[in-house]
């Protein structure tokens, strides 16, 4: 009997997440750059294990998800810097950012990422009393 191999590459842009498979086990695993010189080391690192004819699977990942988000610098900084203060009081203080904050917490968001939903939650409070000039209704929102 034939032993069925199988290739599984996860191809990110900095590198690719290599594992062989020998009858659906793992067997191997490795991480390789991701150059044009990275082609080569696999199918060195392939003839290495004698996995010469294996079925392959291909995944390309369009973002890592071992790299933290960053806030987009696109707006202006003054606005940004002025929301700061008042979203963290409002994770403290205010009943519907502190739900906001416990959902986000529970799904693994970062600290910085929940000051930043709450900002963006205080932005949307704050041009809904404008927009329709009543008071603040935490039932309401």
């Amino acid at each position: 009997m034939i032993d069925q191999l199988t290739l599984g590459i996860d191809i990110s842009k900095l590198k690719y997440d290599v594992a062989l498979l020998k009858d659906t086990k793992l067997k191997h695993k490795k991480f390789i750059n991701n150059p044009k010189k990275g082609f080569t080391a696999l199918f060195e690192w392939l003839e290495h294990h004698d996995a010469t004819t294996a079925h392959v699977c291909i995944e390309a990942t369009g973002t890592s998800l071992r790299f933290r988000a960053t806030m987009s610098k696109m707006r202006r900084s003054s606005l940004r810097k002025a929301f700061f203060m008042p979203a963290l009081v409002g994770l403290r203080y205010n009943p519907l950012i502190i739900e906001l904050k416990k959902r986000l917490t529970a799904v693994g968001k970062s600290k910085m990422t929940i000051v930043d939903v709450a900002t963006r939650k205080l932005v949307h409070i704050i041009y809904g009393v404008l927009k329709n000039g009543i008071s603040f209704d935490e039932n309401f929102a």
